[in-house]
């Protein structure tokens, strides 16, 4: 089955927001969380995802809690059976198969293009033309 979602990548209270780690035939593996707000039940919902190979190696590189990502992937059900009690437990994975980072808050971008002007207007302008120069002069 086949999911797509938009979220927040969350901060656990312990550990890391990303978490890598190696496979035992020493590909890297990378889980972490994302909160996707239910705007009917006005709650999040948090799943655990995890990405494998080079859709690994860019998530632990790039992927910092608090950032807004789409994720596309797979849902797998998978059986896992408790040695030292012999039952058996039931969990979904959510697989990635591709992520994109996605637009900021519009109070984040409403301040980085503020920040933006300021360091144009203090910046001296060169070149010739009515809109301050560039490589061609206009």
């Amino acid at each position: 089955m086949t999911f797509i979602m938009m979220g927040k990548v969350t901060q656990p209270k312990t550990g890391p927001a990303v978490h890598t780690s190696l496979d035992r035939n020493g590909n890297p593996v990378t889980k972490f969380t994302i909160a996707v707000y239910d705007t009917f039940r006005k709650e999040s919902d948090f799943f655990r995802v995890v990405a494998f190979g080079k859709q690994a190696e860019i998530a632990d590189k790039y992927i910092k809690a608090g950032m807004f990502l789409g994720v596309r992937g797979t849902v797998k059900n998978n059986t896992v059976k408790d040695d030292q009690s012999g039952k058996q437990y039931y969990q979904m994975s959510f697989q990635v198969e591709r992520f994109t980072f996605a637009p900021r808050s519009r109070v984040a971008m409403q301040g980085e293009a503020q920040e933006a002007r300021e360091r144009e207007q203090s910046q001296p302008h060169e070149g010739g033309g009515e809109f301050g120069g560039g490589p061609y002069g206009f």
